[in-house]
């Protein structure tokens, strides 16, 4: 197991499986997932509570607060599971910043509500931010599938927050959709990835290899004038403009 892994299963023997407490099987590797709140009581229980539905081979490292968890961070650390109780943008703008020097993404778990934060998270998602969700519009059994596919290197965005985006930037009908410049088998790609999927499984699903995937999202990105693959989604979905 990672150094890292090895201190914190020692702190807290309880945030890391017991049979992962042993050598980990190289071939299995742990996943290991920070998780950010400054309230000890959440903190605790939702340590506790997505251990158990994560099961083998992930272990949660709770921290108080973002600058604590980024100087304890290594290579090892998949994701960065971000609650906010109040002051969501704040709070995550300061965790981007935090993490300038880091290439962990983010997952923030906010108790606003999605609709009053779609305007912000169009704007971040960007900068190291891998998705969000709403605790005061989401289940529990949402955060674990949220956690388990941004660990995975996908963008975890509820289908609601696509719908709201459009609904604030609707455009005359006239005006042709950006997406209507790619290729046709980029337009298959560009269907995936607007349900958030990675790479592996977008070439599961059309029987293509990760290479081919991956220079099909980097045209797209290219084509659209897109900088990461969220916002690709967005910008395919706008009417496209004539640069003049």
């Amino acid at each position: 197991m990672n150094n890292l892994s090895n201190r914190l299963a020692e702190q807290s023997p309880s945030l890391v499986p017991e049979s992962l407490t042993k050598d980990q099987d190289s071939s299995h590797p742990l996943t290991n997932i920070a998780l950010v709140d400054e309230l000890p009581l959440f903190r605790g229980g939702l340590s506790q509570a997505l251990l158990q539905s994560l099961g083998q081979g992930v272990a949660i490292h709770p921290f108080p607060t973002i600058e604590e968890a980024v100087s304890s961070i290594g290579t090892e650390t998949q994701l960065i599971v971000l609650f906010s109780h109040h002051k969501t943008e704040q709070l995550t703008r300061d965790a981007i910043k935090a993490i300038a020097s880091h290439s962990v993404p983010i997952l923030v778990v906010s108790d606003e509500k999605l609709s009053d934060l779609v305007p912000f998270f169009r704007e971040v998602l960007q900068f190291g931010i891998c998705g969000f969700v709403s605790t005061v519009e989401s289940e529990f059994k949402m955060m674990p599938a949220a956690i388990s596919f941004a660990a995975t290197g996908g963008t975890f965005v509820p289908k609601e927050f696509y719908a709201q985006a459009s609904a604030q930037h609707k455009e005359p009908r006239k005006a042709g959709k950006t997406i209507d410049r790619l290729t046709a088998r980029q337009a298959e790609v560009f269907q995936l990835l607007r349900q958030g999927k990675p790479n592996k499984l977008i070439a599961h699903e059309l029987q293509m290899s990760q290479s081919t995937v991956k220079v099909h999202v980097r045209a797209i990105m290219q084509t659209i004038g897109a900088t990461n693959r969220t916002q690709a989604v967005f910008k395919g979905e706008q009417p496209h403009r004539s640069i003049a």
